[in-house]
């Protein structure tokens, strides 16, 4: 919430210099301005003349950002993913593409794709209620598990992932951490590790019941939980990004992960696994 009382200590970064001097906007000016554009997925420019507005309206005196200023401060600004306090989460992670601006499909269907045409990786982190705890942004050729642990969470006390996580790697990391709720499922050829091991255990399961039991058993289908998040994200704010730098993209997509996380505190839907 804004503290429209207290909104020019908020607003400005330092106090107002020489008569003429360029003001100086604190990150939570920033903050704020792109929060509104994401919410109303505007482009920069429109974003300025809606805070403009809304400012006009409600009879407040502060200056408002201008667009160039949101795209440069945006290209270095770090978003904080808000989320609510929590002891216990049971991490359950996945990652989606997401377009960059570039060619059109006519384009790319009469002449291929070039160097220009890409995508950004995101990779998420949300507990098993859709709240999304951890982002991490990367180019589209990185491996899901590379970037796993930038994903942990101090208040972890599970973690969830689909076959792409099934590494030692992996596994030395959780179980490190003293973790034993794992819901990795082994691939289809997977051969038993070693010594004992965890995973082992679950290849025996699996062997004596059937994947699709030792699935439920353990609860692997709250993973679907951020299949769902996804879904909600691109239904919200779409496939594509608008920002064309490295740092304003993961600003972007971190106001828009902290918007989906205030969306689900006010009125979220309902939904179950069946």
């Amino acid at each position: 919430m804004i503290d429209f009382d207290n909104l020019h200590t908020l607003w400005y970064a330092e106090p107002e210099g020489t008569e003429g001097a360029q003001r100086i906007y604190s990150d939570h000016a920033i903050e704020i301005c792109l929060t509104i554009g994401a919410l109303c997925n505007l482009p920069l420019r429109q974003t300025q003349g809606c805070v403009k507005g809304i400012f006009s309206m409600m009879g407040l005196p502060h200056d408002v950002p201008d667009y160039t200023t949101l795209s440069k401060r945006g290209d270095y600004h770090s978003v904080k993913i808000k989320t609510q306090k929590k002891d216990a989460v049971v991490l359950q992670v996945d990652s989606t593409g997401l377009k960059l601006f570039g060619e059109g499909e006519w384009k790319v269907r009469k002449h291929g794709y070039t160097k220009r045409r890409s995508w950004k990786k995101l990779h998420v982190g949300i507990d098993t209620d859709g709240e999304i705890r951890s982002v991490v942004v990367t180019e589209n050729d990185v491996h899901d598990s590379a970037v796993t642990e930038d994903l942990f969470v101090p208040e972890m006390t599970g973690f969830g992932g689909d076959g792409a996580y099934d590494t030692k790697e992996i596994y030395e990391m959780l179980l490190y951490k003293g973790l034993t709720d794992i819901r990795i499922p082994p691939r289809r050829n997977a051969k038993p590790w070693e010594g004992e091991h965890l995973r082992n255990d679950y290849i025996k399961a699996i062997e004596e019941t059937s994947r699709k039991q030792w699935k439920e058993s353990i609860g692997y289908h709250d993973r679907s939980h951020v299949e769902v998040t996804m879904f909600c994200y691109k239904t919200a704010f779409t496939d594509r990004l608008k920002a064309r730098k490295d740092g304003t993209q993961e600003t972007e997509i971190k106001v828009r992960c902290t918007l989906l996380n205030k969306m689900k505190e006010v009125a979220w839907a309902q939904y179950e696994v069946t």
